[in-house]
């Protein structure tokens, strides 16, 4: 019962928030189809089959939505993360050279939560740690989630509030947290895949955890903000039963559907098919992955055509062109437009570069400065020294003349 209140709350908050922030949404979208695609297509030298990709996610109104309310519904900040989506989306990643083993499954989607979200399971046992082609594996599984949104809501009302988010069963059978990769799939998903697919997670209901799972929970909450704790349930078998019924859950979790082995394999299925498996612009494994690094503006102004950096980064853009001028940005692509490091702008980023900045344009005077301060000091220092000698050796001879004149006086 706990669970159904607090899943709730958050879906009535959801959909009034989409009901206040639509016009915002459209508006953006509009912007989207009349001035950034265009500006992409013409500074990218984008073909014909790129802009229909690209229209294509500007044509989803509910990403939109998720971008908008990750940057707290401010409109700039949303615009500028929705051209790094749409850019992300051009870059060559490889293709598995093997089909990679079925580790997320997708229930029916007429297997929904009670409120109308449809259910997936995901088993990071079947999950290959070490596969080189991690980012793409995972980008294609948030790509097809995304597009299977797109068919849940295709004949809704666009004034409704769609469906928007996913209840994710994590089957933790076989799997720890001291299995090898676990780090490298986190960190690959939290800085490349998430930032491009927000919001997708309604609730994350944990299942055949062991003790070294329970202990590693306990650690990680105190890390996480108390939003995210809100969204991760430990249900017993009858509790996932009462909230999802038997017949939205597989066999081998207790309900009436086929066990989860034999349910829709996502990667699998969009692999199938080179275009619906990777958006445009994707490269073969054959191609290799491109060469990246990390570099600020102000690295490209200092070092110069032939320094360091031209080396390390194939696509410089001048510092006064540069869309992230003054944040570390990350090459991974031959394209014209960079990528911001850490996913946002960050305060001390540009604290960093600003200092840099003003050092470089300003160290020879503050040099000279400092140079002429301790000048003055030192000038100071000695006068001070050269008249406490002097008043000494005044005191010194006043006190030989006294003597002296003590010593000559009548009475001695």
């Amino acid at each position: 019962m706990v669970t159904f209140q607090s899943l709730r709350s958050e879906k009535e908050i959801l959909e009034k928030l989409y009901r206040d922030e639509l016009d915002t949404v459209l508006n953006l979208q509009e912007l989207l189809y009349d001035h950034v695609i265009p500006d992409m297509v013409s500074e990218l030298g984008i073909d014909e089959r790129g802009q229909r990709n690209l229209e294509e996610w500007a044509a989803d109104i509910p990403s939109i939505f998720r971008v908008l309310k990750r940057h707290k519904f401010v409109a700039s900040f949303a615009l500028e993360n929705m051209r790094q989506i749409m850019f992300d989306r051009l870059h060559p990643y490889s293709r598995p050279r093997i089909e990679p083993t079925p580790f997320l499954r997708c229930l029916p989607l007429t297997s929904v939560d009670p409120f109308g979200r449809p259910v997936i399971i995901v088993k990071p046992k079947e999950l290959q740690f070490s596969s080189p082609q991690l980012p793409f594996i995972l980008r294609t599984c948030m790509e097809g989630l995304r597009v299977r949104f797109q068919q849940l809501n295709s004949k809704r009302d666009v004034k409704e509030p769609p469906v928007l988010q996913y209840i994710a069963l994590l089957d933790m059978e076989g799997t720890t947290f001291v299995s090898p990769g676990w780090m490298e799939v986190i960190s690959t998903f939290m800085q490349q895949v998430l930032p491009s697919f927000p919001g997708m997670l309604a609730a994350v209901f944990v299942l055949n955890y062991t003790w070294s799972f329970s202990g590693a929970w306990n650690f990680a909450k105190r890390l996480l903000p108390q939003r995210a704790l809100s969204r991760v349930f430990f249900p017993s078998h009858e509790e996932l039963l009462d909230y999802l019924t038997p017949e939205c859950v597989p066999s081998d979790f207790g309900g009436l559907l086929p066990p989860s082995a034999q349910l829709e394999d996502l990667v699998g299925t969009l692999l199938k098919d080179s275009d619906a498996a990777r958006p445009e612009g994707y490269a073969d494994a054959d191609a290799g992955c491109s060469r990246k690094c990390v570099c600020t503006p102000f690295d490209l102004q200092t070092t110069g055509p032939s320094g360091p950096a031209a080396e390390d980064c194939p696509s410089r853009p001048t510092p006064q062109h540069s869309p992230y001028y003054g944040y570390p940005v990350l090459h991974d692509t031959p394209g014209p437009i960079p990528t911001l490091r850490h996913g946002r702008r960050r305060k001390r980023d540009l604290l960093r570069t600003l200092a840099s900045l003003f050092w470089a344009r300003w160290h020879r005077h503050l040099l000279a400065a400092l140079a002429a301060v301790a000048f003055i000091a030192i000038l100071r220092m000695s006068r001070r020294t050269r008249l406490l000698f002097g008043v000494r050796g005044n005191t010194a001879t006043l006190q030989t003349k006294l003597r002296r004149l003590i010593e000559s006086s009548p009475g001695h």
